[in-house]
């Protein structure tokens, strides 16, 4: 309950700051009578005092481990006391949202202990932030760019809290971040090996924008749903896509347009991965 509280505390605390987070936009659409596209974003703006945070690049890597930190004892309590490798190890798994955390985990770490215990290793030049020190005989190297944090912050933000969205979706989601992370981080050297681990080529959602069809138009057998997926600007189609919700047989779900086929096609069997 208090690593919860903790976490819960914490990522308010980045809510209400000038913390620059790469969520995806979001959009609605409704479909007119005569397909016309009826589109609605949304904007958040913070009110109120701002707390600034953005600058203290230290203080926010310090933030994201701790939260990594008490997330890992909320979802594994037998880890709480262990040292960073046996936590590291017992975040072993086999899908990707574990692997994920893992290597946020092992990110974070390497930075943390830079600024904690290294401060002058750690050098952000350029938009790119250098670490370099050594301890107990074993080099530790990680170079990644400011943007690489702003996901990385994300990504967080998205394991420690619940989300509205399936597992399925989540996952998906997260999963395009971590390529990305994978991107900007162009060297890390610890003791696990010289990068980050690799994930499944499973379904990857576009993560700039998502817009959400209110009024999807959907033909449907005991076998399949087939949704009518609108058009996409050329200038959209590389960072954004459709979600589509649906309602059938007394049941709610979110379906992203990556898991239809070109014919806007989802098999019945597969709607359960993408439940509310």
């Amino acid at each position: 309950m208090l690593n919860q509280d903790f976490i819960t505390q914490t990522l308010k605390l980045l809510e209400g700051s000038d913390v620059q987070l790469r969520f995806p936009e979001t959009t609605t659409l409704e479909l007119g009578n005569n397909g016309e596209k009826i589109s609605k974003m949304f904007l958040f703006d913070r009110m109120g005092v701002v707390t600034p945070l953005q600058g203290n690049i230290a203080f926010l890597v310090m933030l994201y481990f701790t939260v990594v930190d008490a997330y890992i004892d909320t979802i594994n309590p037998l880890l709480e006391g262990e040292s960073f490798s046996k936590r590291y190890r017992g975040l072993a798994g086999n899908n990707d949202k574990q692997i994920i955390l893992s290597q946020v985990y092992r990110i974070l770490k390497v930075l943390r202990n830079s600024a904690t215990h290294s401060r002058n290793s750690f050098r952000l030049n350029g938009g790119v932030l250098t670490v370099s020190y050594q301890f107990k005989g074993t080099q530790f190297k990680l170079k990644v760019s400011q943007s690489g944090l702003e996901l990385i912050g994300t990504v967080v933000t998205y394991l420690a809290t619940d989300q509205p969205q399936s597992e399925a979706y989540t996952e998906a989601l997260i999963r395009t971040f971590y390529e990305d992370i994978r991107q900007e981080v162009t060297v890390i050297e610890d003791e696990f090996g010289v990068s980050l681990e690799p994930i499944s080529q499973g379904v990857k959602l576009k993560r700039g924008r998502r817009i959400k069809v209110e009024n999807p138009t959907i033909s449907h057998n005991n076998v399949s749903i087939t949704f009518n997926v609108p058009s996409l600007d050329p200038m959209e189609q590389e960072f954004s896509n459709y979600d589509f919700p649906l309602s059938i047989n007394g049941a709610n779900y979110l379906i992203p347009a990556e898991v239809l086929d070109m014919n806007g096609e989802i098999p019945c069997v597969q709607l359960i991965d993408w439940a509310l």
